[in-house]
């Protein structure tokens, strides 16, 4: 909120699509961080048990280490029901569980605050000054991933993250299909050319579609890195469900979800569909990506469908060409967000 308003100036405040965009963002990071908040409590607990999940028989210093270790819906269950014994900890915990479903921001703050404090965890309140270094921080870790990425959806995602950083001061936790909402509403703080190259850069990927993502496309910075696909991002099984994802009826949001959430080959075939509805992606949506994931080794494609791929990177290079220059030019203006900031 104080982002936008910082951008927009107080006579924004009651701007209609500037209410959907907060809250959109609200929803979001209530389904991504407030699970996390979630599951540093139920780790807390887990960890003072001496307990383990079922499977998992694990050295209680390394789970120190991992106090804020991401859980299933199936792991969280079931430490809420063996783990959990104090009816005031269970009560808390409810709350909160409660309220991250509901998707609203306020009873989620008043929740975590009573949930922190059964489970005996203190939240201390940040300062300017150390909140104006965690933003300087988070924005420069940005542009330093930026300079090593290949994956253009995320080339994307942190040149506009970056920009907004630097513009208002304060960041942002988003997902990649609201980026195009983040720009429009940085339109009168970037220079014309900096916006004209964002712009026709999510025109080209959105125009390319999977194409942009090929690893023998040409998208890359040099010939020597361009048919490397980002790896720590997309695992070998995440490579073919994108490539039967049209098939199944996998939307590109769904695709782009797994990737933000950096799944390996042994996450994608433990998951259930309430651990991708967790992630944010629809329930119909989830059902369909499980029964392709149940599929991929025995789905070797056809030789139709590899010609017809074939025809389509042929008329698709000169794009390909444009946003491996364009890709160049990003990574230029988040490495210099100060010089594409106007007014």
């Amino acid at each position: 909120h104080n982002s936008i308003m910082h951008i927009h100036g107080k006579q924004r405040e009651n701007d209609e699509s500037d209410q959907e965009l907060m809250s959109t963002l609200q929803g979001y990071l209530l389904k991504t961080l407030g699970y996390k908040a979630l599951d540093i409590l139920l780790n807390n607990e887990l960890l003072y048990s001496q307990l383990n999940l079922p499977g998992k028989n694990t050295d209680k210093k390394q789970d120190a280490k991992n106090f804020a270790e991401s859980r299933t819906s199936t792991e969280r269950s079931w430490i809420m029901e063996n783990v959990i014994k104090r009816k005031s900890v269970a009560s808390g915990l409810k709350q909160l569980i409660f309220a991250l479903k509901s998707r609203d921001s306020e009873k989620f703050i008043e929740a975590f605050h009573t949930a922190s404090s059964v489970c005996s965890l203190r939240l201390k309140k940040i300062d300017n000054k150390k909140l104006r270094n965690l933003v300087f921080n988070i924005r420069r870790a940005m542009m330093e991933k930026l300079k090593n990425e290949h994956n253009p959806t995320l080339i994307l995602q942190y040149v506009v993250l970056v920009l907004h950083s630097q513009a208002s001061g304060g960041l942002m936790h988003m997902p990649s299909k609201h980026i195009p909402k983040l720009l429009t509403l940085l339109e009168s703080r970037l220079s014309q050319d900096a916006m004209n190259k964002v712009k026709r850069y999510g025109e080209l990927l959105n125009t390319l579609g999977e194409s942009a993502y090929d690893k023998k496309g040409d998208h890359a910075e040099s010939s020597s890195n361009s048919d490397q696909l980002d790896e720590k991002v997309e695992s070998g099984k995440l490579q073919k469900l994108r490539s039967v994802a049209k098939r199944f009826g996998i939307s590109r949001d769904s695709i782009e979800t797994l990737l933000e959430e950096d799944f390996d080959d042994e996450d994608l075939l433990d998951l259930n569909e309430d651990d991708l509805v967790d992630c944010g992606i629809p329930s119909k949506q989830a059902k369909l990506i499980v029964k392709a994931v149940e599929g991929l080794d025995d789905d070797a494609g056809s030789d139709e469908e590899e010609a017809a791929e074939s025809s389509k990177q042929d008329k698709y290079a000169p794009l390909k060409k444009e946003l491996a220059q364009l890709t160049l030019d990003l990574k230029a203006i988040g490495a210099n967000p100060k010089a594409a900031i106007v007014g």
